[in-house]
């Protein structure tokens, strides 16, 4: 029987295409792994702009309720509000703005004051608005209890529900709802903060351009350097910068020693010297010629 390849050019092109498979294979491999390392990356950096939208609108409320509202006792130790307040506190987060409260035809606010519990119980707490303003922010949290622990249950409300001290617990599905229901708030906070981004770029740059900042001469440099040479040889050893500050109270002498290198170089600057008449003795004299 007449082959027309050899048993060993048989072998060599088996080797070859099983070494073409594993090669496929090693790639599909790399490439499920560079995969999973990109989308492990973009789920740190996610969760890492996450945590600092938390915190820093965290820290913009809580030091907007301290410090600028106009909150009487009970509510402030309650963190609880009223409806006047609550707009209030929407308008200084930048959510709305003075027209979109006075204007009757847009009703999100009072949409939200529902859907906070505000109907229910005439109040809502500081903490139920910071939870669903992160939510029109599109960042899901909860209020730090466990909720296998709470008998929940829903109020006059669309999302989410409440435990028995009136805490929201919205679910991660309600996010993108109320984003999408809230959006012209969303862009009105947007448009807020590109406002005091840019306010706050103003007035470093004018503070930049206000710093003054004295320039030495040359001239200056040098007699500072001569002064501190002759300084130095005078106190027979080698003074660094902190050591002319620290020295005259360790040193009586050296206050003494710069005192008279002070007074020699501005004697040396009194470079005036006035011509004399020389006066003659009397015995020189000679009486005028008289004719």
């Amino acid at each position: 029987m007449h082959r027309e390849k050899s048993i060993e050019e048989h072998l060599y092109e088996d080797f070859l295409e099983r070494r073409k498979k594993q090669h496929l294979v090693a790639q599909g491999m790399e490439a499920h792994f560079q995969q999973r390392v990109t989308e492990h990356a973009q789920r740190m950096f996610s969760s890492k702009s996450e945590q600092y939208l938390i915190q820093r609108f965290t820290k913009e409320i809580v030091t907007l309720w301290q410090q600028s509202l106009e909150v009487d006792e009970e509510n402030q130790s309650n963190e609880t509000m009223d409806l006047p307040l609550f707009k209030e506190l929407l308008l200084r987060l930048g959510f709305v703005d003075q027209k979109y409260l006075l204007d009757e035809k847009g009703p999100l606010v009072q949409l939200m004051w529902q859907n906070l519990g505000g109907l229910a119980k005439d109040q809502i707490t500081l903490n139920n608005v910071r939870i669903f303003l992160l939510a029109v922010m599109g960042t899901y949290i909860e209020p730090g209890l466990n909720r296998d622990e709470q008998n929940l249950q829903r109020l006059d409300n669309d999302f989410g529900l409440f435990n028995d001290f009136g805490d929201l617990f919205l679910e991660p599905a309600d996010v993108p709802k109320i984003q999408r229901l809230y959006q012209p708030l969303y862009t009105m906070r947007m448009q807020h903060e590109g406002r005091q981004t840019a306010l706050k770029r103003r007035e470093r740059s004018e503070t930049r351009e206000h710093q003054f900042t004295p320039k030495v001469s040359s001239n200056s440099r040098e007699m500072a350097q001569r002064f501190r040479d002759k300084l130095q040889q005078e106190m027979q050893g080698r003074l660094n910068s902190l050591d002319f500050l620290r020295q005259p109270a360790k040193d009586p002498k050296f206050a003494e020693v710069a005192s008279l290198l002070i007074q020699k170089d501005e004697l040396k600057e009194c470079t005036f010297k006035p011509q004399i008449n020389q006066i003659r003795s009397p015995k020189s004299k000679k009486s005028p010629i008289l004719t």
